[in-house]
């Protein structure tokens, strides 16, 4: 069976507030990341039309970001924490864009893999 899950979203779509806005979502820990891309889309009156990546901090404090299911699941299990009944996420969701432009520290462009998962 799967867990509930509370997701707190960072968000500023095309940088269109003052600061960054957050919202909360109500989810299942199985729910599949272009589902919770959805969710956050109506949140913010469809303010963004591009794909969505996810950007959490890790236990060192690095922000890890993805925008794969896969990349998804993992950051459910090693950035969430559990309160209560639930987990809870506290994530930023940024256009992808914004997170496959790969950092310095990441080595030459023809090491990196076509995903979006950058330390």
């Amino acid at each position: 069976m799967s867990q509930k899950l509370r997701v707190n979203v960072h968000v500023n779509p095309s940088d269109v507030f003052e600061a960054d806005q957050s919202i909360s979502l109500n989810v299942q820990e199985d729910t599949s990341w272009s589902d919770v891309c959805e969710l956050i889309k109506e949140k913010v009156n469809n303010f963004f039309t591009t794909s969505l990546a996810f950007q959490y901090l890790d236990e060192d404090a690095d922000y890890i970001s993805g925008c794969t299911d896969e990349e998804w699941k993992y950051a459910i299990a090693a950035g969430s924490t559990k309160s209560r009944d639930e987990l809870v996420l506290h994530i930023k969701a940024v256009p992808t864009e914004n997170v496959t432009k790969p950092s310095a520290q990441c080595g030459p462009a023809s090491d990196i893999q076509p995903a979006c998962c950058f330390r």
